[in-house]
């Protein structure tokens, strides 16, 4: 889980499934849906991530949720949000505050890092596989570290 932000509003993101968690409150400030979500009478279909009761499949003005009873959150599709409004097509669109250098950079001037989410300035390029060498080089590396075991 990532933390960004949706049309002003703190959220965290999941880079794993692409959805968002938003707290009580938030789904409301973000998308304008209010109410209580209608629970199903499943299963659980997992574990709250914020205060590890159980989530439901729950329904909230028409839009299919994952919500929590316990502590009132939600876990929101990026399929269910872009059919909403909230985001474009292409994806999330929201901005991020970088995990190194503190900035807050729309979500597409960067990406998730084993710290978080980072900007392009800070995510460490990645790192170049060393040069092939050709076969003669190998051999003639071969016959150098022979050359010097046989005279030291």
């Amino acid at each position: 889980m990532h933390p960004l932000a949706l049309r002003r509003v703190p959220v965290d993101w999941c880079t794993a499934c692409r959805a968002l968690w938003f707290d009580r409150g938030e789904l409301a400030l973000a998308l304008g849906l209010t109410g209580t979500p209608a629970m199903t009478r499943e299963q659980p279909a997992a574990r709250c991530p914020a205060c590890r009761g159980l989530l439901w499949f729950s329904d909230v003005q028409g839009s299919d949720v994952l919500a929590c009873v316990d502590c009132g959150g939600c876990f929101v599709s990026e399929a269910v949000l872009r059919r909403r409004g909230a985001v474009p097509a292409a994806g999330v669109d929201g901005s991020f505050t970088c995990a190194t250098c503190g900035d807050d950079y729309p979500l597409s001037a960067g990406g998730p890092t084993p710290k978080g989410l980072e900007c392009h300035r800070c995510t460490p390029p990645p790192k170049a596989p060393p040069p092939a060498r050709s076969p003669l080089e190998e051999l003639l590396e071969g016959l150098v570290a022979f050359a010097r075991r046989l005279f030291p």
